[in-house]
């Protein structure tokens, strides 16, 4: 009787290669079937069998090189999708691609050409990180031309219109520079080319100098002080009690509180050719986004408008938008102090976008308090301060264009979800796929997989010679 022993079912890659009619044992990946033996040529037979599982071997090469060619096709789609959206989308935001060919990925021998596409952006924020770099020139110096024209504006402002309608304070008839404004001028658009241009010049390929820390430590604990005893002195020379809200004349006598008050002006006006150190630390730290236009326009703006204020009218109803300045700074310059201390200090400095909002409110009181003045009809200093209502509805834009990008903009940056392009597969599916593995990987997996497919294959092939 014949007996019976177990085959392989033939696979895929191997269906035209059906067991031998012979009766020889045919081992393919598959499970074992029976087949009648023939046992008059087991000579022949076995050297049948070898050939066969030979034969068999190279048709299962050729099924995993086709498994992996099908592989490496669809990686490669995907790859060329993916290139597709990211190219448009480089075009949008004005990135560039840098397109490299990898070549030659040997699978178990065989050589295959994979073209593999690798998108390289450009960063957009490498030129806005460095501040020697030619953008921050042409922003600094926009800066400066804006800022120049708004002070030379002012300055024409204030002859044409104040010069020759209010009559000038005896009492500063002696003063240093209180003849003409054009000293002011000068020296307010000389600190605007330094800081838009002659300084990031002299600083352009250098670093930092040491000890500058300690110096602002000291400069910020200075102004504190200064800005402190300034408010101070300004609330009991009268805005502590005794001057109006609405209408308040100027004192033009040698009284001690009138003098007191135009002591206070004087100083208020140096402190504003003091406050120029703030942008030349900013120059010598190469942080040149802070200075901005509100910046600089800030800084230039006030040295002038206060010393038509201090020629004119060193006190009365003019002098309350210096007293709630000098406030302001304080605070202000107390949040600087804690944050030149180190990074010990800044967590506890939460209340930073609270000083912003204390300065917009700063100036909307300034409006308010211009406002009803004019309104009102109170001749002391009308034009003067018809300049403060200008000046301070300046700076509250400027300030409300600042809180809106450094605060509100950046909150909602935060919440937004952008898609990425590297979970895309087309321009218009935006659905979240894992990542497309790299010809190695894939190479690394397919091997792996192959061997433990020889082993399975061991396995059956012991398991029929042992049925055999």
């Amino acid at each position: 009787d014949d007996t019976n022993f177990f085959r392989m079912a033939p696979t895929e890659a191997s269906q035209s290669q059906n067991m031998s009619p012979d009766g020889n044992l045919v081992s393919v990946r598959g499970k074992c079937e029976p087949y009648p033996r023939n046992n008059n040529n087991n000579n022949n037979n076995y050297d049948s069998k070898n050939q066969l599982q030979q034969q068999e071997q190279e048709d299962e090469g050729t099924h995993y090189h086709q498994d992996d060619n099908q592989q490496l096709q669809q990686q490669q789609q995907q790859i060329q999708q993916r290139n597709h959206y990211n190219h448009n989308n480089n075009n949008n935001n004005n990135n560039t691609s840098n397109v490299q060919n990898n070549k030659t990925s040997s699978l178990n021998g065989e050589a295959h050409n994979v073209n593999t596409t690798t998108v390289t952006k450009s960063n957009p924020k490498k030129d806005e990180d460095d501040p020697d770099s030619e953008e921050w020139e042409s922003k600094l110096w926009s800066v400066g031309c804006k800022s120049a024209c708004f002070t030379v504006f002012l300055y024409l402002y204030g002859n044409h219109m104040l010069m020759g309608k209010l009559p000038k304070d005896p009492r500063v008839d002696s003063w240093l520079f209180m003849q003409s404004p054009t000293p002011a001028l000068l020296t307010t658009l000389a600190y605007i080319a330094f800081c838009t241009y002659l300084g990031p010049l002299i600083m352009k390929g250098r670093q930092p100098p040491q000890g500058l820390k300690q110096v602002m430590i000291l400069y910020n604990a200075v102004q504190v002080v200064f800005s402190a005893w300034m408010f101070y002195e300004g609330g009991m020379a009268g805005w502590f009690g005794s001057y109006s809200f609405i209408c308040q004349p100027c004192d033009f006598s040698n009284s001690p509180q009138a003098l007191r008050m135009l002591n206070v002006a004087m100083w208020y006006n140096l402190s504003k050719f003091f406050d120029f150190l703030d942008t030349i630390f900013f120059i010598l730290n190469k942080k040149y986004s802070h200075i901005s236009l509100l910046h600089v326009t800030h800084h230039s703006l006030m040295p002038l408008g206060i010393w038509y204020g201090l020629r004119h009218e060193a006190g009365g109803q003019t002098t309350f938008f210096g007293f709630l300045n000098c406030f302001v700074h304080t605070v202000m310059y107390l949040y600087y102090l804690l944050a030149a201390m180190g990074p010990k200090v800044r967590p506890y400095l939460w209340w930073k976008k609270y000083l912003t909002k204390l300065q917009m409110a700063q100036f909307i009181t300034m409006m308010v308090h211009a406002s009803v003045s004019v309104v009102s009809g109170c001749q002391a200093g009308a034009p003067l301060m018809r300049i403060i209502l200008v000046m301070a509805a300046i700076f509250q834009i400027l300030f409300t264009d600042f809180y809106i990008k450094a605060y509100l903009n950046r909150t909602s940056g935060k919440t937004k979800k952008i898609a990425s392009p590297v979970f895309c597969n087309t321009l218009n599916n935006f659905q979240q796929q894992p990542a497309t593995p790299s010809p190695i990987s894939l190479h690394k997996k397919i091997n792996s997989e192959m061997k433990v497919e020889e082993e399975n294959q061991g396995e059956i092939r012991h398991r029929c010679s042992r049925v055999d």
